[in-house]
C-alpha cells in the first residue's frame, strides 16, 4: 500500500507544473497540496497553443488513491490533444467527456478549461461541474466569475456545453482552484461550508498582489494547520499592466 501511495504521489507531481510556463504579460503561480495520508486526482495545467493562445486547466478526478491519479494523467493528456484541434473550450470538454465515458467507464471528473491570447484581456472558459474561478481587480471586490456550470464529465456524454467570455482588466487576477480549498470546516459547528470558503478566498485576495503572494495568502488563510482533508490545487493568473512588469 505504501508503495502504491508513493507511486501515485510521484505521478501527480510529475504531471503538475511547479512553476507554470512564462508568458510575457502574465504573472502566474500554482500549488498542489496533497491531503494528509491520502491521494486524489486534482491537477492544474498551463500550456501554449500553436495559434498563440494560452490554455488553463483546473480539474479533479473523483476518488482517492493510485487509480484516480493514473486516470488524471490520461485525461490531462487527452485535453491537451483536443485543444490542438478545437478552439472552443466547451467543445474540447464535449470531446473529453465522450473519451472518458467510453474509455474510462465509471470515472467522474470536474474540469474547468479556459483560453486567452495576448494582451490577455479576454478569457473564454467552460466548466464541467467545476467551481468558477474567483476574479479580482483594482475596482471590483473579489467574487466568483458569473458563468454557467455544466454537468461534470462522465455523466452525460452527449450534453451540449457552454462557453463564457470573461474580461480581465489590467492588473486583475483569476484564482482557479479545486473544491478541497473551499470545502473546509468553518464556524463553531465545524461544518463544511463552501460559501464560507469562497468568502475566505475573497478576503485573502482583497489586496492586489503578485500571483505568488496571492497563492501564499490564500493557502495560509484557508488550509488548516493540522493538514487538509482533501487534495488542493490552486492556480493564480494575473494580467500585468505592462510587459515584464510585476
Amino acid at each position: 500500500m505504501a508503495e502504491h501511495q508513493t507511486a501515485a504521489l510521484v505521478l501527480q507531481r510529475s504531471l503538475i507544473p511547479t512553476i507554470p510556463q512564462f508568458f510575457d504579460g502574465l504573472d502566474m503561480a500554482g500549488r498542489y497540496v496533497p491531503a494528509e495520508g491520502d491521494l486524489g486526482g486534482d491537477w492544474y495545467d498551463v500550456f501554449d497553443l500553436p495559434d498563440g493562445r494560452v490554455g488553463f486547466v483546473m480539474g479533479d478526478v473523483l476518488g482517492h488513491g493510485l487509480q484516480p491519479a493514473v486516470i488524471m494523467g490520461r485525461i490531462r493528456s487527452a485535453l491537451r490533444s483536443y485543444a490542438l484541434i478545437e478552439e472552443s473550450p466547451a467543445r474540447v470538454l464535449e470531446m473529453l467527456d465522450k473519451k472518458i465515458s467510453h474509455f474510462e467507464t465509471g470515472t467522474l471528473a470536474t474540469v474547468l478549461f479556459a483560453v486567452t491570447e495576448a494582451p490577455y484581456a479576454d478569457f473564454v472558459m467552460s466548466s464541467a461541474g467545476h467551481w468558477p474561478p474567483v476574479i479580482v481587480d483594482e475596482i471590483q471586490p473579489a467574487a466568483p466569475v458569473n458563468m454557467p456550470t455544466d454537468a461534470m464529465l462522465g455523466l452525460m456524454p452527449d450534453v451540449t456545453r457552454t462557453d463564457s467570455s470573461v474580461n480581465l482588466p489590467a492588473g486583475g487576477s483569476l484564482c482557479f482552484f479545486t473544491d478541497g480549498l473551499i470545502e473546509q470546516r468553518f464556524g463553531p459547528d465545524n461544518a463544511v461550508d463552501p460559501d464560507a470558503g469562497l468568502a475566505a478566498v475573497a478576503r485573502a485576495l482583497a489586496g492586489i498582489r503578485t500571483a505568488e503572494a496571492n497563492c501564499v495568502a490564500v493557502l495560509s488563510d484557508l488550509l488548516p494547520e493540522d493538514g487538509n482533508a482533501d487534495d488542493v490545487a490552486l492556480l493564480m493568473v494575473r494580467r500585468l499592466r505592462e510587459s515584464g512588469q510585476l
